[in-house]
């Protein structure tokens, strides 16, 4: 199994978490025979209450999952964006020795390590749209970074990173269990 604080991979859904929902669903189907049972008004608002008490456990319990993993998913696509500058650094040295012109890429690379900067600051601030709005310009600057290599002619210098490589992005909410 991978530790949960690996950044490449997203949270795993653990034991715990399966048991919690378990238990919260046994409880609104106990809770549901109660309703049925009930007859008089004031026994049906009291089982209404204690659903209502259930209902909103269940929902801050799980808010804070689903926090976990789209973090963990984020923290998965800023790994893959550091390895993809790392492979682009390496073609850049490369291409520096046989005394190409880089000043484009170099450029391009720089933003990128500065928009990383802003992820990771993103990232301990917490706040969801703005981790996407950054790692979507993270992604938008390594696609740029791309097509600098391709106009000082040296395209074919990273096709093999870009064909190996998954573009980053960052994780929709459909992506992320609700």
């Amino acid at each position: 199994p991978v530790p949960p604080d690996d950044p490449v991979q997203p949270a795993p859904v653990t034991p715990e978490t399966l048991s919690a929902i378990g238990t919260t669903l046994a409880q609104l189907q106990a809770l549901k025979l109660k309703i049925t049972a009930a007859r008089t008004r004031d026994e049906l608002k009291t089982v209404m209450r204690e659903v209502s008490e259930a209902w909103v456990h269940f929902k801050q319990t799980f808010k804070g999952k689903q926090q976990d993993v789209y973090h963990g998913r984020a923290r998965s696509l800023l790994a893959k964006a550091e390895q993809t500058q790392a492979k682009l650094k390496q073609v850049l040295e490369r291409l520096k020795a046989s005394g190409s012109n880089t000043q484009p890429v170099e450029l391009a690379l720089q933003a990128i390590d500065a928009q990383i900067a802003v992820v990771k600051r993103a990232l301990t601030q917490g706040d969801k749209s703005v981790i996407k709005t950054s790692l979507e310009k993270l992604h938008d600057l390594l696609k740029d970074a791309i097509k600098q290599f391709r106009f000082i002619g040296k395209g074919d210098a990273v096709a093999a990173v870009v064909a190996v490589q998954e573009s980053p992005v960052a994780p929709t909410d459909q992506e992320v269990v609700a």
